[in-house]
């Protein structure tokens, strides 16, 4: 006869395990699976296969945790005169996480009133009393004057600003006198302008400016701030002009060599650093004739010896 195999009992993989069931000082989890198949022909029995076990979590000894509560929620102030008074308002506060493991306990008072105040009543600006008038402007045609005060005390809550803190007034509005214009004295004239070398000529000028300017119908000042003048350049260097030559002079021998001469005059002296006339004269050698020449003749020789009674003389 045909026999059948053993089939066992078929459990699902593990899940998940739970959530420890402690935050500390020892916990337990579990977790589970089912059966997907069940025993048959004598297999190991479902009853024999767990489906759920159990193990030990967070063991970690707890730490106490004290009671924390939120911050105080007041409403509003109630009860309040129209200004600087006071009133009352409540307040309440909320558990935001319990006491445990032995922390410090949750506070019992979890609502509460206590006096309030409302807003502080205006109070104005304060100032002191004006200052003297300061100088006037002008001396006279009428000027402006300034005078000032300070603040004794800021406005608060809403109270009235400040008032003008500085003010002015007309002063000294009789007609101010006439003033003529007055010229100063005239600068030295400046530097030749315009030069384009030795006796060329140019332009300076001098200049002057109002000490004073007209006013209140005063008389304005006539003629101009500046004044021109010719001016010139040194003059240029001239030299010495000198005359033409003479004639020869009459040579200064009546025969044989001699001396002429012929000159020239200044006509113009030289000027102005110019160049002065130099050789003014001049001479060279002349002869009108020979001079007569005499026979010249040697002193007389020795006698010769005499030679028949007669003496020779060479």
């Amino acid at each position: 006869a045909l026999v059948c195999a053993k089939v066992d009992c078929a459990a699902s993989d593990w899940g998940e395990w739970s959530e420890c069931d402690k935050e500390c000082g020892s916990g337990s989890q579990k977790r589970t699976r089912t059966h997907v198949s069940a025993a048959s022909h004598g297999g190991v029995s479902c009853a024999d296969t767990p489906l759920e076990e159990t193990q030990g979590c967070n063991e970690t000894p707890c730490t106490p945790s004290d009671c924390e509560v939120s911050e105080w929620d007041w409403g509003v102030c109630e009860g309040l005169p129209e200004c600087g008074g006071t009133g009352t308002r409540t307040g309440t506060r909320t558990v935001l996480q319990e006491a445990k493991f032995g922390g410090k306990a949750c506070p019992t008072d979890l609502s509460s009133s206590e006096e309030c105040a409302g807003d502080p009543c205006p109070v104005p600006c304060a100032v002191g009393d004006w200052a003297d008038w300061g100088e006037c402007d002008k001396p006279c045609g009428g000027g402006r004057q300034h005078r000032a005060r300070v603040v004794t005390a800021e406005a608060q809550h809403g109270g009235a600003e400040c008032p003008a803190l500085s003010e002015e007034g007309d002063c000294n509005e009789e007609p101010c006198p006439a003033v003529d214009c007055a010229w100063s004295q005239w600068t030295i004239f400046g530097d030749c302008k315009g030069l384009t070398g030795c006796g060329s000529t140019g332009t300076a000028t001098r200049s002057r400016t109002k000490d004073t300017e007209a006013a209140h119908g005063g008389e304005p000042c006539t003629g101009e701030a500046t004044e021109p003048k010719d001016c010139s350049a040194e003059p240029c260097p001239v030299n010495c002009v000198p005359s033409q030559w003479s004639e020869w002079s009459t040579c200064s021998t009546e025969c044989g060599p001699g001396q002429t001469e012929r000159t020239r005059t200044v006509e113009a002296e030289a000027q102005h650093g110019g160049e002065p006339c130099s050789g003014m004269a001049m001479t060279k050698p002349c002869s009108v004739k020979d001079c007569p020449k005499d026979c010249v003749v040697t002193n007389w020789s020795s006698w010769t010896p005499c030679a028949g009674g007669t003496v020779v003389a060479g």
